[in-house]
């Protein structure tokens, strides 16, 4: 019976940190969400707000979801799960108007409308409750009373950006070993000649363009005259100067 409850309380210990660790890999604990008049001061400093006259949503990478004035639910989304469809997202605005300017003066706690809304959207895709989603409160001030803050945009806008398609990410995961290529080191041969003369990248530079017939600096390559053995003599070219000289007769009647 000692060895049970030993047990049994190593596991609570062991469990514990672990628990612990996945409740603060979250932005929204559970604690907070079901009790924000209680922990009011992290709303207030914990997310960041911005003031904008009106809110004019992108219409590149980004998914709006309206909840109306004073208003919490969201209508459920074929997009979601983000993940899942191979989104990945980046920013979440919560967006409503700043009227009334006291929280005092609202019908509805601002707290408790404000924890509703996030717990509405975590619901729809609880990827979006993590620290790799930048969260901010958007309040729009261009409304003086209530009927021109029903007119403005209440809802969420989450920016995302895609990922890396499967099939892409299985080639680039592929490393390609390519063979090594070796260029063959330039050979001359010589005609009627077996034996063969390697020679440098210079020397076969002066050999395919000729440029020291204009340079006197630059090296030209001749081959020696050991590996020019065999080569066919220079042919004897005759003209009318060599020839015998005929009369007109024998030119005519040849």
């Amino acid at each position: 019976m000692h060895k049970f409850f030993s047990t049994i309380t190593f596991l609570l210990f062991t469990i514990s940190p672990l628990l612990a660790q996945d409740e603060n890999e979250l932005i929204f604990t559970v604690d907070l969400l079901d009790h924000p008049i209680a922990n009011l001061e992290w709303f207030d400093e914990g997310l960041t707000t911005i003031y904008v006259d009106k809110y004019n949503a992108e219409q590149v990478r980004t998914i709006t979801l309206a909840n109306g004035y004073a208003l919490f639910a969201l209508e459920p989304s074929a997009i979601f799960p983000l993940l899942g469809n191979g989104l990945i997202p980046i920013e979440v605005d919560i967006v409503y108007s700043h009227y009334p300017l006291s929280k005092d003066d609202w019908r509805t706690n601002y707290y408790e409308l404000l924890a509703n809304r996030i717990k509405e959207l975590i619901g729809l895709d609880s990827s979006l409750n993590s620290p790799q989603v930048q969260w901010r409160l958007v309040k729009q001030t261009s409304c003086t009373n209530e009927l021109q803050a029903q007119r403005l945009f209440h809802g969420v806008v989450i920016r995302y950006k895609h990922s890396q398609p499967k099939a892409l990410k299985a080639i680039s995961d592929i490393v390609f070993s390519l063979p090594d290529f070796h260029l063959p080191r330039t050979v001359l041969l010589a005609a009627n000649v077996v034996d063969k003369e390697v020679i440098d990248d210079e020397q076969l530079k002066s050999i395919l363009y000729p440029s020291s017939v204009y340079n006197r600096d630059m090296k030209q390559y001749i081959p020696p005259v050991s590996r020019r053995k065999g080569e066919p003599g220079c042919p004897t070219f005759t003209t009318r100067a060599h020839r015998p000289r005929q009369s007109i007769w024998a030119r005519l009647f040849r």
